[in-house]
């Protein structure tokens, strides 16, 4: 059973990624401003993003935003992902159903040859067990560890560099 969908951001939805923001996990392991204002809701949902994709992640059940979700970029074949998820729908495996909708994207994508993707790719800060576990749920694997870029109170930290392959489609 289907669990989550993903949507396009919308300007309805600045109010409550600006609540999910004021979460200290979501400012602690995400490049958020701090102080994450309703402006900065406002532009992050109006604004022309630099990301190549980005989604909210929605409940089936209840019709209710639970997160987001983005393609940071792709280069040299590879996706760069990212999630937070909003403190209450922590738990629930909603990330990683988001995670199989957003790898069926890129293959679609592939597919109709708008896009070429090898791999997926996380970078998670070495202390953030929670989308670490979430990383390994969905079937990424630690290709290295390095420093930075992932931030912590905004100072670079540890990081652990998650690839997950695509096979290509036959």
């Amino acid at each position: 059973m289907t669990a989550v969908r993903l949507r396009q951001v919308a300007s309805s939805d600045v109010d409550w990624i600006f609540e999910a923001c004021q979460d200290r996990e979501i400012q602690r392991w995400t490049r958020v401003p701090r102080p994450y204002t309703l402006d900065h809701a406002s532009e992050f949902v109006s604004a022309p993003t630099s990301e190549f994709a980005r989604w909210v992640v929605e409940s089936v059940a209840s019709g209710e935003p639970v997160g987001v979700i983005s393609i940071h970029d792709i280069e040299l074949r590879r996706a760069s992902i990212g999630y937070w998820i909003s403190p209450v729908y922590r738990g629930r495996g909603f990330v990683v159903e988001a995670i199989g909708l957003v790898r069926n994207e890129i293959d679609r994508r592939c597919a109709t040859g708008e896009i070429t993707v090898d791999v997926m790719v996380a970078t998670i800060a070495r202390d953030n067990a929670a989308s670490r576990s979430v990383a390994e749920r969905s079937g990424f694997e630690v290709s290295r560890v390095q420093f930075g870029p992932a931030v912590d109170q905004l100072v670079e930290v540890e990081t652990c560099v998650y690839e997950l392959p695509l096979l290509p489609l036959l």
